[in-house]
């Protein structure tokens, strides 16, 4: 990707109230990230990062479920995730982790902000959607995403994980 090609505009979306937006990267290596639309449609990164979950899985989703407590600090109006597609060679233990936080998640959200009290959406985004939002290209390799975050952010990002949770948290805000 062409330096050239990023815009600031890109990322915009259409006008309207505040959104707050933390998303998520699952995986070993969970990259997350808050991201704020002002009410003229202005993205503005508040953190975002790459967390390496260690330790049995158990211990994973308990250390998952704390990143998730911290990051609600930031009081957000919805939550997203990367929705990807499992494929075989992923390995059933890359599964049982992907729907092992997906649970977390879910619980965590539930527990946060019950019915009552005004539950917040939790929006799966596809990888194909998630890339083209980010990159401009549905099928973006893990260089040009971690570019375009980098762009977006104002400084070099570290991973493809954190990269991924930025474009994500973009992609949820133009759905709400």
């Amino acid at each position: 990707m062409q330096q050239a090609v990023l815009t600031r505009a890109m990322f915009r979306i259409a006008p309207g109230k505040i959104r707050r937006v933390v998303s998520f990267d699952f995986g070993r290596n969970l990259g997350w990230a808050v991201l704020e639309f002002d009410a003229d449609g202005w993205p503005r990164i508040i953190t975002s990062g790459c967390t390496r979950l260690v330790g049995w899985n158990g211990r994973r989703f308990s250390d998952f479920a704390s990143v998730i407590e911290e990051l609600d600090a930031h009081d957000p109006t919805a939550y997203a995730y990367e929705q990807v597609t499992w494929t075989q060679n992923q390995g059933y233990s890359w599964l049982a982790m992907y729907f092992g936080q997906q649970a977390v998640l879910e619980k965590a959200v539930n527990e946060l902000y019950p019915p009552d009290v005004g539950r917040l959406d939790i929006h799966p985004i596809p990888t194909g959607t998630v890339k083209a939002t980010l990159a401009n290209d549905g099928k973006a390799s893990k260089a040009d995403m971690i570019e375009a975050a980098s762009f977006l952010k104002g400084q070099r990002i570290g991973t493809d994980h954190e990269a991924d949770a930025i474009g994500v948290a973009v992609a949820a805000g133009r759905k709400l």
